[in-house]
């Protein structure tokens, strides 16, 4: 028999949109329902113009508790809720199992911002290298 209580990613991804101040959940979240919708298995919600033109949700935190998670999920429901709440860092609960999902959210964020501090610094290299370039003679001149 199947555990259908708490929230599933529909209800997830309604907060979401819904709450965008929400900087701290503690929820019961059904993580099988979760898993399915991040592998494709559960249709997600259709767009609507309200969250098509969202901002991001200011979710940093969330309490799962002791809530069990399907074994060698940690990595699918990691990437889901970031995927719905993109300013994550933090995941409170007293179930190891969770420690994997806290680690990869970690992991992800620390490359997310690699990234972007290297792509920061590779725009203004190339701004650089383009405006000596429009600046410097073209030798035509006489």
């Amino acid at each position: 028999m199947r555990n259908s209580i708490g929230v599933t990613a529909k209800g997830l991804v309604e907060l979401a949109c819904r709450c965008i101040h929400l900087s701290l959940l503690r929820v019961h979240i059904r993580v099988d329902n979760l898993v399915q919708a991040a592998v494709g298995d559960v249709a997600p919600p259709p767009p609507s113009a309200e969250t098509a033109s969202r901002v991001e949700c200011a979710l940093t935190t969330l309490s799962v508790g002791s809530i069990p998670i399907p074994e060698g999920s940690a990595l699918t429901i990691a990437m889901a809720l970031l995927h719905i709440f993109p300013r994550i860092s933090k995941i409170k609960y007293i179930n190891p199992d969770w420690n994997d999902v806290q680690n990869t959210i970690k992991l992800s964020n620390q490359l997310f911002h690699h990234i972007g501090a290297l792509t920061h610094s590779l725009s203004r290299r190339t701004h650089s290298t383009m405006t000596r370039h429009t600046d410097a003679p073209t030798g035509d001149a006489q």
